[in-house]
């Protein structure tokens, strides 16, 4: 909830019907991956031999990066040859809400590497 109540803040949008009606409130409790065993070593993670690539801007006023440091820093993907997750995060200095060309090049490689090329992954 506290990305959206600090993007809610930016926006000059109360966290409050009608922009968030109760029902929105209890999905995104229900559904919000921070609510997820995300940091479990065990069957519980979603998140457990996935690649996620995170990229963020950091002068990002709508989505701060510091609103997804506690999840994407805590997030297990498992690493090694039993686990074969993989994470990458990359916050570029001075970047705000958009996706620059060398954020299209960091995509690009990373599914290239770990998704299209031939070979052990």
């Amino acid at each position: 909830m506290s990305l959206i109540t600090a993007r809610a803040k930016y926006s000059h949008i109360p966290v409050s019907p009608p922009y968030f009606p109760p029902s929105l409130l209890s999905y995104i409790a229900t559904h919000d991956p921070i609510n997820t065993a995300y940091t479990a070593s065990n069957s519980s993670n979603p998140f457990l031999n996935k690649k996620i690539l995170v990229l963020s801007g950091g002068s990002d006023p709508l989505v701060p990066f510091e609103h997804s440091r506690k999840f994407v820093e805590g997030l297990n993907v498992g690493w090694g040859k039993e686990q074969g997750g993989v994470k990458e995060v990359v916050v570029m200095d001075g970047v705000g809400h958009e996706c620059t060309p060398e954020m299209v090049k960091l995509m690009a490689n990373f599914l290239w590497e770990h998704s299209l090329s031939v070979g052990p992954r």
